[in-house]
């Protein structure tokens, strides 16, 4: 549960940046408005595939990799996000993120619900912790953006994931 909620909170942080700065970039590069939405609607189309894979799929529970690769897919697309010149590039890096969310956020929902007790207060604490990423994200972000550089908060976000997936690796052992 811990690792599933640690995973959650990287995973806002990185897409709560994503929402809040990556308009700014866009505009930056010079990416029309209506690019820039269809750009958006990639992160969001790409979250529900992840959705839908996960609630098709059997045995992801209770294993660390699907959370693993899920972040590294996210590390992936922020990375690219960091580097990416053309709306191409800024598009895939964008699937990567949206994963991130399907895989993490059932995670963290199951996780929770599944655990014994109060299932209202673990959802409860499930959605504090998304809000928490949400919050925390965009505001160090774009801290970093200002005084680092548009780019820098993709990877600050990137760098937040894999101190995540060493806690992970670490709480697993």
């Amino acid at each position: 549960l811990t690792i599933a909620r640690a995973a959650n909170f990287a995973t806002f942080f990185g897409v709560g940046t994503i929402l809040s700065l990556l308009p700014k970039l866009a505009v930056d590069l010079g990416v029309a408005p209506a690019t820039l939405g269809r750009l958006m609607a990639m992160l969001g189309l790409s979250e529900l595939a992840s959705f839908y894979l996960v609630s098709h799929m059997a045995r992801w529970q209770y294993r660390l990799w699907p959370i693993i690769a899920a972040q590294v897919m996210g590390i992936a697309g922020m990375l690219t996000l960091a580097i990416g010149e053309s709306t191409v590039a800024l598009a895939m890096g964008l699937v990567g993120p949206g994963v991130l969310v399907g895989i993490t956020f059932t995670s963290s929902i199951f996780y929770g619900l599944a655990a014994g007790g109060p299932g209202g207060r673990r959802a409860g604490i499930h959605e504090a912790i998304a809000g928490a990423g949400f919050l925390v994200g965009p505001l160090v972000g774009g801290f970093a953006g200002e005084h680092l550089g548009p780019r820098s908060p993709y990877l600050l976000a990137a760098a937040v994931l894999l101190c995540v997936i060493g806690c992970e690796a670490y709480l697993w052992v």
